[in-house]
């Protein structure tokens, strides 16, 4: 599947999307981007406390995304990930993977983005930000642990 930097749809921005983990679940922003043709784009921005950081989990996070949403292809998407500290944001990164089994990436190397080569990169509008629908686990707890702010475009663009 090619990887070019080419027009793709969001079909998925996913708020709270949710990977378990034994010391309690880790909360990220998902937007999918997708297209007939190319390989997918994932780009996921978290702040601090979602639990365990997108650069410590990069690899278990895009093999949870990788399953859920594109479980027959035969690799992970273009993985970008964002991540907030202090209320800032890290330029964006994209995370390089070897495939090592079935949906099982392995030796994340990062490298730099900068927003205009995401943007040529996706081809559509990327939110650069943790979106109106996601929270802390504490505020998600205490809200009964719902997930909220998931919204699903149809169709593959």
């Amino acid at each position: 599947m090619a990887t070019a930097a080419s027009p793709r749809t969001r079909v998925v921005d996913e708020h709270m999307f949710t990977v378990a983990r034994a010391l309690g679940p880790t909360t990220f922003r998902l937007q999918l981007f997708t297209a007939t043709g190319l390989r997918p784009v994932a780009v996921v921005t978290q702040p601090e406390r979602e639990g365990l950081s997108l650069m410590n989990g990069a690899e278990r996070y895009a093999a949870a995304v990788w399953m859920r949403y594109l479980p027959d292809d035969p690799e992970p998407p273009i993985w970008v990930q964002r991540q907030f500290v202090n209320s800032t944001a890290d330029a964006f990164t994209q995370v390089l993977f070897t495939v090592t089994g079935p949906h099982t990436p392995a030796n994340p190397r990062w490298r730099r983005l900068t927003d205009q080569t995401l943007a040529a990169l996706v081809g559509a509008p990327v939110d650069a930000d943790r979106g109106a629908g996601g929270y802390a686990r504490s505020a998600r707890a205490a809200a009964g642990g719902t997930a909220a702010g998931t919204t699903r475009a149809t169709g593959t663009g």
